[in-house]
């Protein structure tokens, strides 16, 4: 549900790691389709799923190997579709800048996120830091991530600027029963647990209220979606392919996301 949001800009995302290195693309993915057409199960295909067929890279790019060498173990390429206008490669560029740092509250595993703009109007670089810290009775202990059920404090430390710390309380088996309301079943078919997550940002100890422009619900990144409470909450949400939207149904009188 994720990964393919990244298909709103591109066609052909490409996937590098220290281990293995692939990428898609839409005329690979009709190749991959062609057999059922020898076969005779369907007359032509002009179309498949972009992300069902990954295909091998024949070579790093020079940028992969700089950034391996500085220690990173996973980069994304996203070559922007062809026909996105100039005025909405610059809506990219300017939702880029503003990405707020509660995008980086929910994710459990990265330590460090770093983003570089290039362009002829101009050049401009942003890094944020993610630590976290387990917080029991007994006290708070570093972590790394957070996969277990608990609260969490996260410190949000840029390279240049303020940090912003949030208490997060975290609950990854939440039975679902028959709460499924706006659920589809081809995504949700046997799935019978999800997780949820809410956060108070934070200051010295005390809950503090949020910007107004971070108040929106999460699929783990930030929706479109008006939070109406001075919290951020996160779960495994019914979106749309952009995460923009989220989808409701009312149920026995209540909304239910």
């Amino acid at each position: 549900m994720g990964f393919k949001s990244v298909l709103e800009i591109t066609d052909a995302p490409e996937v590098y790691s220290t281990t293995i290195s692939f990428r898609f693309g839409p005329t690979e993915a009709v190749r991959a389709v062609k057999e059922l057409i020898n076969e005779g199960v369907i007359n032509t295909v002009t179309r498949a799923p972009v992300t069902r067929f990954p295909w091998p890279v024949d070579s790093e790019p020079e940028r992969w190997q700089e950034l391996r060498a500085r220690g990173m173990n996973t980069a994304f390429r996203f070559p922007l579709l062809d026909k996105m206008t100039t005025e909405q490669r610059g809506g990219l560029t300017a939702a880029l800048l503003s990405l707020p740092v509660t995008s980086l509250v929910f994710l459990k595993h990265l330590g460090r996120v770093e983003e570089s703009i290039w362009s002829s109007e101009l050049s401009q670089s942003l890094a944020w830091t993610v630590t976290r810290y387990r917080v029991q009775d007994s006290g708070s202990e570093l972590v790394s991530e957070f996969s277990d059920p608990g609260t969490y404090r996260i410190v949000l430390t840029p390279d240049e600027g303020t940090p912003e710390t949030f208490l997060v309380a975290y609950e990854p088996q939440i039975e679902m029963g028959n709460h499924r309301g706006g659920l589809d079943e081809v995504s949700w078919e046997g799935v019978t647990f999800t997780e949820v997550s809410v956060a108070a940002r934070m200051r010295d100890e005390n809950p503090i209220a949020l910007d107004p422009r971070w108040r929106k619900l999460h699929v783990f990144l930030p929706t479109g979606e008006a939070c109406p409470y001075d919290l951020l909450i996160s779960g495994a949400f019914n979106s749309n392919l952009s995460r923009q939207e989220i989808r409701v149904e009312l149920d026995n009188g209540f909304r239910i996301l």
